[in-house]
Parts: C-alpha cells; sequence; structure tokens
C-alpha cells in the first residue's frame, strides 16, 4: 500500500515534470500534495489509534512522513512568497491566513465532537472553549 502510494505521488511529479517551469513555479502540483499528505496523516491516526492488524498498521502509516512533507511544502511557499514580496507579504498575513487555520479547526471540532459525544460521552461546553488554543481531550493531537 505504501509503495503504491508513493508511485502515485511519483506519478504525479513526473506529469508535471514535462514542462519547463521550476518545481517551486508549480503551485497547482504542491496544492495537490498538500491535499493528498493530510489525508494520509488522517489514515496513519486511523490505523494507529483505531487499531486493526498491527502488520496493516505499521505498512500503512505513513503519517509522520506525510505531516513533514506537508509542513516542509508549506513553509517553502511562504518563505517564497516573502522573498517575492517582501515587507509587503507581511502586512496582511495574519488577516490573510487566520481563514485557512480557523476553517480546518472548526471543521475538525464539528467532526470530532458528536463523535466523542457517541464514543465517549458527553462534555462540558466550557471545556471545549477553554482547551480551543491546544485541543484539549477533543483533538489532542491537533
Amino acid at each position: 500500500m505504501v509503495v503504491s502510494i508513493l508511485t502515485l505521488i511519483l506519478c504525479i511529479l513526473v506529469l508535471h515534470c514535462k514542462d519547463r517551469r521550476h518545481i517551486y513555479e508549480k503551485r497547482e502540483l504542491t496544492d495537490i500534495i498538500k491535499y493528498i499528505a493530510p489525508l494520509l496523516v488522517v489514515n496513519g491516526h486511523l490505523f494507529l489509534f483505531g487499531g486493526g492488524p498491527e502488520n496493516l498498521s505499521d505498512e500503512l502509516n505513513i503519517g509522520p512522513l506525510c505531516v513533514s512533507l506537508f509542513l516542509f511544502l508549506s513553509g517553502y511557499g511562504l518563505m517564497h512568497s516573502y522573498a517575492g514580496k517582501g515587507n509587503r507579504y507581511l502586512k496582511g498575513f495574519i488577516s490573510h491566513r487566520i481563514g485557512k487555520v480557523l476553517l480546518p479547526l472548526m471543521t475538525a471540532y464539528i467532526v470530532t465532537l458528536p463523535v466523542y459525544r457517541i464514543v465517549i460521552g458527553s462534555f462540558d461546553w466550557r471545556t471545549v472553549i477553554s482547551t480551543l488554543h491546544w485541543g484539549g481531550p477533543f483533538l489532542k493531537f491537533s
């Protein structure tokens, strides 16, 4: 399975390498990889924390690799934008990025809290609000 996923990523890279642009100019390529990587991280969490055959969970857990890849591509993109725009890039940084952080966080809570309620039981909304900055018992690994 891991080999097939890595082969898929390699095929995407090869398809995008046919044109003469540099890799840092291929934003759509990094967006595809940054879309696939979190899905593989979630896959790893399901196998790691959800149980299943041990040999299968070891084989399919490439989450740490995907987190590293995602963070590298994100950081590289931020530095490339800063290098091109300079201080002008920093002026709207917080307002431009806040939605890209809050939307996934709220989506994670919208999905996680009902599952937490079904599996664990009731929860206190004050705990949810007071632990938003670190995930609390609801999003421990966020």
